[in-house]
């Protein structure tokens, strides 16, 4: 389950991003207004190969922090990841133990996990529209016992028919745990 902490993380990413955005738009608003203002055409290549080299470096920086956090985070092992197993999303980290609805793998038998939503670290995120490319993020489990849930019980009557009729239910149950996620850091160009 998705915890308040979690999308309260996810909405200060949000922010900085368009805050970012709309610095841009604001540098490209000035530019067009140089271009606009400046005579001759020499001045306004000048102008423009300058701002597009600040531009190139400025992402280029950028692309180094997030390269440098995400090996940062690799190395220590704070990677999260937000993986949607049998209709449920959870929120995992390394040597977590998850139960989950009954899958066909026995125990100790290690599985991938491939529908990947997001997956990040204390510095940096990466979020698929829907899902994240199993290329790009590795998460492998391994599957530790087999159980069923607790009681369920699903009671039906009738009133003033005799009708009673009384079930109990338990699910069928996986335990897996965790073992890595791991992200490829080319993935950022």
């Amino acid at each position: 389950m998705i915890n308040y902490h979690f999308l309260c993380y996810f909405a200060a990413i949000l922010n900085s991003v368009f805050c970012s955005f709309s610095a841009i738009q604001a540098e490209h608003h000035i530019s067009s207004n140089i271009r606009a203002n400046s005579d001759s055409p020499g001045m306004q290549n000048q102008l423009e190969n300058s701002l597009i080299l600040d531009n190139k470096d400025k992402r280029d920086t950028l692309v180094e922090k997030v390269k440098s956090a995400m090996s940062s985070d690799l190395s220590f092992n704070r990677i999260f990841a937000i993986v949607h197993i049998g209709g449920k999303q959870f929120k995992i980290t390394s040597n977590d133990i998850i139960m989950i609805h009954k899958i066909a793998a026995k125990c100790g038998d290690k599985i991938r996990l491939r529908k990947i939503l997001a997956a990040g670290g204390k510095e940096f995120s990466l979020i698929g529209k829907p899902l994240l490319c199993i290329d790009h993020v590795y998460i492998e489990a391994t599957v530790l016992e087999k159980t069923k849930g607790r009681n369920v019980i699903v009671f039906k009557k009738k009133r003033r028919k005799n009708y009673k009729k009384w079930k109990e239910h338990r699910q069928d149950l996986t335990v897996i745990r965790i073992n890595k996620i791991l992200i490829n850091p080319d993935i950022i160009e």
